[in-house]
């Protein structure tokens, strides 16, 4: 990947990252740092080196009226992407808050997911899960079923690095999902997105992960309050606990990744990025 796009593409998202800090403190809508994003403050004081996405957390009492205050407000460069947005097909449970005029590579022609060819922010949602660790298992499951049914309305299915048993698993789940209504299966993630904190309960989990990382699981304690980390000259917030919040996700974060692995995940040289 050529040097130059990567500096390119993180002066982008430092700009985009700035928009969105001073959109959600005008609007006092509580939000933290999220996955490789958080990991760049914390190990980097910067965006790691050769990431290439923005990864933001919020509420899922806190949700709603973001999406809603984005749809109204966002600055004309910007657009909210909802996943439900993709022609009729399945792509993720994520929304994404686009910038308009990028592209992260080539397409073919009938490819629908254009929408979510750009640089820009995903957006995840944090709701309560049991305290019991049977009940909250059985979510999780639950949460799995439902992405797997809906991988069954994906353009194409991308059987990469995955196992035998695991192609196995989701051919068999997504050809059950592809009898399932995709709009159905949407209502019920709308029910997690949507969903309100519980006092009662000790534990977090996003539910809009990949398929990989649905089962992660958080303290509420972790994400009690914010705390101040830097990118650039920016001091964005991160969960108190965010030590913790790394290490569940990456183990021992501050080790660097095998050289092999250090690469972009999205952009390609066919990278389109606005003036």
């Amino acid at each position: 990947m050529n040097d130059e796009i990567i500096k390119k593409v993180h002066d982008i998202n430092y700009k985009v990252l700035r928009v969105f800090d001073e959109f959600c403190k005008a609007n006092e809508i509580p939000y933290f740092l999220e996955g490789g994003t958080l990991l760049g403050a914390v190990r980097h004081q910067d965006f790691i080196p050769w990431d290439d996405d923005l990864d933001v957390v919020v509420f899922a009492c806190d949700f709603p009226r973001l999406k809603s205050t984005l749809i109204e407000q966002l600055p004309p460069e910007y657009e909210f992407i909802e996943y439900t947005s993709h022609n009729g097909y399945f792509y993720d449970f994520i929304n994404r808050i686009s910038v308009k005029g990028s592209r992260l590579k080539k397409l073919e022609p009938d490819n629908p997911y254009s929408n979510a060819n750009s640089l820009g922010i995903d957006i995840f949602v944090l709701e309560s899960v049991p305290n019991n660790a049977v009940v909250r298992s059985l979510r999780f499951a639950v949460r799995k079923l439902v992405y797997a049914f809906a991988m069954g309305h994906r353009w194409k299915l991308n059987y990469k690095n995955k196992t035998s048993l695991e192609r196995i698993v989701l051919s068999v789940l997504s050809s059950v999902g592809w009898f399932i209504p995709l709009k159905w299966l949407f209502q019920f993630q709308e029910y997690f997105i949507n969903a309100k904190l519980s006092d009662d309960k000790t534990y977090l989990s996003a539910v809009n992960y990949t398929f990989p990382n649905l089962s992660c699981t958080f303290k509420k304690e972790w994400y009690s309050s914010s705390c101040n980390v830097q990118i650039r000259d920016l001091m964005l917030p991160a969960p108190v606990g965010y030590d913790s919040v790394l290490k569940t996700i990456y183990g021992d974060y501050m080790q660097f990744p095998p050289e092999e692995k250090r690469v972009p995940q999205h952009i390609q040289d066919e990278t389109l990025l606005p003036e």
